[in-house]
């Protein structure tokens, strides 16, 4: 929780931190999945529909938007992992 509060703290937008924050919220953790998300939208603007209180189906779908966006953004970069985003590291 710590880097990600000061990923907040530096504006900090590399696509290092943003994948970061991306791949966390799929955590067990609802305070680390709100934290993240509110880190997302304060660096980006934009939540793209997730809610740290939807069920899983629904949190679930909106990791699969963000993770098309990461890819969309950042190209080169490969893209977050995400058992729901059918995603893996390369």
């Amino acid at each position: 929780m710590d880097a990600v509060v000061e990923a907040a703290a530096k504006n900090d937008q590399s696509p290092a931190t943003i994948r970061s924050l991306i791949e966390q919220l799929d955590s067990f953790d609802p305070a680390m999945r709100m934290l993240s998300i509110r880190t997302l939208e304060r660096l980006t603007g934009q939540t793209l529909g997730y809610d740290t209180t939807a069920p899983d189906w629904d949190r679930n779908l909106a990791v699969e938007r963000w993770v098309a966006w990461y890819h969309e953004t950042y190209p080169a970069e490969g893209n977050p992992s995400s058992a729901h985003a059918g995603t893996v590291d390369e």
